[in-house]
């Protein structure tokens, strides 16, 4: 099974920003068409994200316990946690064994040539923010430095999941608990977008 559902930006996009560069920023294009894209372990892992912070409130070892999310990510078969005064806590996942997810997630391209757009960040306080003996205060005679950098603007993106095999989890639904509803998983990636 594969679904596909086509968003469009509503500004600006900035995809890559930390990726290394000889610029300052960068921005993800791919290796071999040279356009902007959205790779699929990045949309996998903000949707992943987004629905622990949301249908789990933020517990990772909640989700893990849920069948459903273990159908759709996978999970491993113990989690280790570091929780305070470093003491390391092991949480089972429902199935008790390392699991693959069901849900193939594709990368994601532009419908139509990319509206290139440059925007910038302008740091007020470099030089407190460089500062490792922490002596120089954030004041305002401090010179902005503009930092330019690329971004994607009103473009429609194909975005495609699909199942490995004959798997319903298209179709199932997690439960957002602040919107009180149940939500597929492309509810939840809009979701996770807009926010």
């Amino acid at each position: 099974q594969v679904k596909e559902l086509v968003l469009t930006t509503q500004w600006r996009m900035a995809q890559g920003l930390g990726i290394e560069s000889v610029y300052e920023t960068s921005m993800t294009l791919h290796h071999i068409y040279g356009i902007p894209y959205i790779p699929a372990s990045a949309l996998k892992g903000v949707i992943r994200s987004w629905i622990i912070a949301n249908a789990y409130e933020g517990k990772e070892q909640e989700a893990i316990l849920d069948p459903r999310f273990c159908d759709w990510f996978g999970c491993p078969s113990e989690l280790v946690l570091t929780e305070e005064g470093n003491k390391r806590k092991r949480y089972s996942s429902y199935y008790k064994e390392a699991r693959k997810g069901a849900m193939v997630f594709f990368d994601t391209f532009p419908l139509k040539a990319p509206q290139m757009q440059t925007d910038v960040m302008n740091p007020h306080y470099g030089p407190y923010y460089s500062d490792k003996k922490s002596t120089t205060p954030p004041a305002d005679f401090h010179n902005p430095v503009p930092v330019f950098f690329l971004t994607v603007q009103e473009t429609p993106f194909q975005f495609i999941i699909g199942t490995n095999g004959k798997s319903t989890v298209l179709q199932e639904s997690i439960r957002h608990k602040e919107k009180n509803q149940d939500l597929n998983i492309f509810d939840w990636m809009k979701d996770a977008l807009q926010h």
